[in-house]
């Protein structure tokens, strides 16, 4: 990713030494200690790690679980009305009767269920992905 000469050009950090007459810590210059270099194995012994430990999809998984936990009524919470007035598809802007009716549609908590498909003989059956790609009804 990066040449060590990238990190030679960096600015040094000072350690933190402890003041012994002020007793507080200071911050003196000392010298670049020289660090070990990780190795390719070293760096894939930790990308093996943490995929045995988190697996592939797992942060995907936790962003979709918080969305529906809670991101998706926050989202409603925010816009929770929605005002529409009706106008005349003939005449728009024009005045006709009952022109001055408004109609408000609240949202409130919301909920998420499994997806369900009625059949035409009223049968109610549980739909999953494979199905629902099939029948073209994504």
């Amino acid at each position: 990713m990066f040449s060590q000469d990238v990190f030679d050009e960096l600015p040094h950090v000072p350690a933190e030494q402890p003041d012994e007459e002020m007793g507080e810590a200071t911050l003196q210059r000392d010298s670049h200690p020289q660090e070990e270099e990780i190795s390719q194995e070293d760096a894939w012994a930790v990308i093996t790690s943490f995929f045995e430990e988190k697996g592939l999809v797992r942060q995907q998984l936790d962003s979709f679980n918080e969305f529906v936990s809670n991101t998706m009524q926050e989202i409603i919470d925010e816009g929770s009305e929605i005002r529409i007035t009706p106008e005349n598809q003939l005449n728009p802007g024009g005045q006709e009767e009952g022109a001055d009716k408004e109609y408000k549609i609240k949202f409130g908590q919301i909920y998420l269920s499994k997806p369900l498909v009625t059949e035409h003989d009223e049968d109610t059956d549980t739909l999953f992905p494979r199905e629902a790609r099939l029948r073209n009804l994504t």
